[in-house]
């Protein structure tokens, strides 16, 4: 909680409950300790400024160099105009640098369509299953969008292509397609690629639909979204965002492989394209109220009491 002038206040504290003296003192306490003094908060924000600064300065490199060669500039001049550059960018710079840092975190700002979505969660109760929005609505445009086949037609890579072939295109806008088009190609390569080791059992997606096939699989030792490396699987879901680059080719190849699809069969790929991208959205650990309340809603009668439980035990003291 915070306000103008003021400083934000921790949600466990005796400012956020408004107490003094020894109750104060013992809300603090209790704080500390059931917050584990806020360490993991902590690791998450270091680790979210190490990659946003990382980032901002990559953004700022690539634009210093490629003003330098606009101007000509070569050697040591071009070396002395980059260092300059970066010592005290331009403003148009810094805001390109930070858009950048955003977006390379899946803190970009959401979209229109990112907006209306967002809005179920002004429904009462679903904060709870759907705690989390921006982050999983971004890594699904960074797979589906700007680097698989949607982004030719639709969203910002195809619009950046656009301005980048319009008539009277600045160097910034060609530079911009130019990127747009890079992640498309690397993306879609790149999906190919994961395409053919799914298919030859080197890379695992979500895995077949039948339970009785899969428990089996998982009796044997085969994981869901791994890396087979000899005879180990390594899972690699935690590498957002290209898990999901990952994931969504590596379930693409299941769905043919499980299903014996022909390219014929037009409506078992139409399914077999909704079931990729219905894992892509269920599937991740900042999604897992989301696919439990799907879970819920389908099978109240088998997944209810656990869902009721599950909301119990994440109740914590505000």
């Amino acid at each position: 909680r915070g306000g103008q002038g003021r400083r934000p206040e921790h949600a466990f504290s005796k400012e956020a409950f408004g107490a003094q003296g020894v109750a104060g003192q013992t809300i603090d306490m209790l704080g500390h300790v059931l917050t584990l003094n806020r360490i993991p908060t902590r690791a998450l924000e270091f680790e979210d400024a190490f990659f946003k600064v990382t980032a901002q300065r990559m953004s700022l490199y690539e634009q210093a160099m490629r003003s330098g060669n606009n101007k000509g500039l070569k050697g040591d001049a071009l070396a002395e105009h980059i260092a300059q550059f970066v010592y005290n960018p331009p403003a148009t710079a810094m805001k390109q640098a930070n858009a950048h840092a955003k977006y390379v975190t899946l803190q970009t700002d959401l979209d229109a369509v990112g907006k209306n979505i967002a809005g179920l969660r002004k429904i009462p109760g679903m904060r709870y299953f759907l705690p989390f929005f921006k982050t999983p609505y971004n890594a699904f445009k960074y797979a589906l969008v700007d680097r698989g086949p949607v982004g030719i037609f639709y969203g910002e890579s195809a619009a950046a292509i656009r301005r980048a072939r319009a008539p009277g295109a600045t160097r910034a806008d060609k530079a911009a397609g130019d990127m747009a088009m890079a992640r498309l190609s690397m993306g879609m390569g790149t999906s190919a690629l994961i395409f053919h080791m799914a298919a030859n059992g080197e890379i695992t997606g979500k895995g077949p639909a039948d339970a009785g096939l899969r428990d089996s699989m998982l009796r044997s030792g085969w994981k869901p979204y791994s890396v087979k490396i000899g005879n180990t699987y390594y899972s690699y879901q935690a590498a957002e965002p290209f898990s999901s680059v990952i994931g969504m080719a590596a379930d693409a190849a299941e769905a043919m492989y499980y299903g014996g699809m022909t390219a014929d069969d037009s409506e078992e790929v139409y399914a077999a394209v909704a079931a990729v991208v219905g894992n892509q959205l269920t599937n991740k650990t900042f999604m897992q109220g989301f696919s439990n309340l799907v879970k819920t809603l389908n099978d109240p009668v088998r997944y209810g009491e656990s869902t009721a439980d599950s909301f119990i035990r994440s109740l914590t003291p505000r």
